[in-house]
């Protein structure tokens, strides 16, 4: 299993898969996934899991017609580190390589000058739409276009041009005319939490042309603004967690002089609670009450919406942000990835939580103000404008150790019942119903699963009726790489798309696109 954690060095031109199987004839279109693939530059090894070289990997479905192709994202990162044939730009948990034909003092003067600003515009981990436009993400202010029929990079939008931010969530949120939204990140003088909204416009020119700012929060802590993987929407809001997992703007201001990673620049707070935001969509205010938790972690966002009154948000969520330790490559090699799968840290849990909106000076202290029928979370104010917030797990799993975890959380935003993710650093893919907490399983023999991707039958009838895709990294003598799909309801086989490579990538998210009928 190790080997599928290891560099992918080359691109894959479009080949033809084997289909075993039947595929529903309503699953017509392409599936596009990101992820960091290239970990190796010259002698040099990446150290973390995030931060290999991105390459959009694209399988495409016309009835028993399936093909896979793979290129990496050329980003200039990309391409200054394959000219000097080491690693230019300092990644996520990886340092830069110093340049091996200055001596020391030419290292340290080279701080106060092209060492300065350089940030990695390496976008590795989600791949998104635009109305017909194809773009990649990662945590800074970069993004890139890609063509999505040859996958070529065929341009860059640096959204600090546009916008007065610094840095923007992974994740983005697009609706059905095409607007995209994420999160962006200010943090000159008193930083800021600002919605960036892309309208949805046909016209390429208009479309980061209207770009604007769709509301903005101070961040708590002048010095430490939370760290932001992804957020929600609902009809009328904005949310998302500020969490206890802190950037250090005094550290990121001198790693240009202590040569130290972005991930040495994060600070933990146990002590501190989490703190929702919840933004109006209409005005973009935030609104006035604080809404807190004990302090935790999360990367991925499952839900959110509105229901009587309250705000319902399910997220997979841990104790702390060791996670994020434990995904450093050095862990995951033949002699130790045994041992780390069983570490507990690198367990989850999916849980709820429920804002009551209608919260005024009248509101009684100390009562639970959650009125949702069945629902197990609390909500308290203890204060004039705090809301003390208590989540219920809707899933931890069950008794054997791989179903103790539901990462990459992918649901289909027309329903609130199904939940469907992958287990245990992507050994299982599970399938949640978050209404009574039951859950199926599907595993493959020997390979490691990609996030779940969800696509609904058109004449669909119930939440669950659609197929499952999601990406197979086999492994063992003789082992083909596949494409599964499961059946929505049943959880069960339908098909696989076995294909005539060594492997594919390791990759994070993606979307699904169907073709035009």
């Amino acid at each position: 299993m190790h080997t599928q954690f290891q560099s992918v060095n080359e691109e894959v031109e479009e080949i033809q898969g084997k289909v075993k199987g039947n595929i529903p004839p309503y699953v017509r279109g392409s599936l596009f996934r990101n992820g960091p693939a290239k970990y190796q530059i010259g002698e040099y090894k990446m150290q973390h899991l995030f931060d290999g070289m991105a390459a959009v990997q694209k399988w495409s479905i016309d009835g028993n017609n399936v093909t896979y192709q793979r290129k990496f994202v050329k980003s200039e990162t990309f391409k200054k580190n394959m000219e000097a044939n080491r690693i230019v730009v300092g990644e996520f948990g990886t340092r830069e390589v110093p340049d091996p034909c200055k001596n020391i003092f030419q290292r340290f003067f080279s701080a106060f000058t092209a060492k300065t600003g350089k940030v990695t515009d390496n976008t590795s981990v989600t791949v998104w739409p635009q109305m017909d436009r194809v773009f990649v993400s990662t945590e800074t202010e970069t993004i890139h276009e890609i063509d999505p029929v040859t996958l070529d990079t065929i341009g860059s939008v640096h959204l600090s041009d546009l916008l007065t931010i610094n840095s923007s969530t992974a994740h983005t949120h697009w609706t059905e005319d095409g607007t995209v939204y994420s999160i962006g990140l200010f943090y000159k003088g008193k930083p800021k939490h600002c919605v960036v909204e892309i309208p949805g416009k046909k016209d390429k020119e208009d479309s980061f042309k209207n770009i604007r700012i769709a509301g903005e929060t101070q961040c708590r802590w002048r010095f430490h603004p939370g760290y932001i993987h992804s957020f929600n929407l609902t009809e009328n809001y904005f949310v998302y967690p500020e969490q206890t997992f802190a950037w250090s703007i005094p550290m990121l201001a001198s790693m240009p002089f202590h040569n130290k990673s972005a991930m040495d620049n994060f600070q933990w707070y146990p002590d501190e609670k989490t703190l929702f935001k919840i933004i109006d969509r209409k005005s973009g205010v935030p609104l006035s009450i604080k809404y807190t938790s004990e302090a935790q972690f999360t990367f991925h966002h499952i839900n959110a919406y509105e229901e009587d009154g309250h705000l319902v948000l399910d997220m997979s969520a841990y104790k702390d942000a060791e996670i994020i330790k434990n995904l450093y490559l050095e862990n995951y090699t033949e002699e130790k990835i045994s041992q780390t799968m069983e570490k507990e840290k690198l367990f989850g849990e999916v849980r709820r939580f429920v804002f009551p909106l209608n919260v005024d000076d009248k509101t009684p202290e100390n009562e639970n103000l959650v009125r949702l029928t069945g629902c197990k979370a609390t909500a308290k104010k203890i204060s004039e404008d705090e809301v003390y917030c208590e989540y219920e797990v809707l899933y931890s799993g069950g008794t054997y150790m791989y179903d103790r975890n539901n990462a990459f959380p992918m649901f289909y935003r027309s329903w609130n019942t199904y939940v469907y993710g992958v287990g245990l650093v992507c050994l299982r893919l599970v399938k949640l119903n978050v209404s009574d907490k039951t859950y199926k399983l599907w595993e493959p023999t020997e390979g490691i699963v990609s996030e779940p991707v969800f696509v609904p039958n058109p004449e669909q009838k119930s939440e669950d009726d659609g197929v499952v895709l999601s990406p197979v990294k086999a492994y063992g003598k003789g082992a083909r790489p596949y494409l599964i799909l499961l059946d929505g309801k049943t959880f069960t086989e339908l098909a696989r798309i076995e294909f005539d490579t060594s492997r594919f990538s390791l990759d994070f998210h993606g979307f699904f696109r169907a073709a035009e009928t």
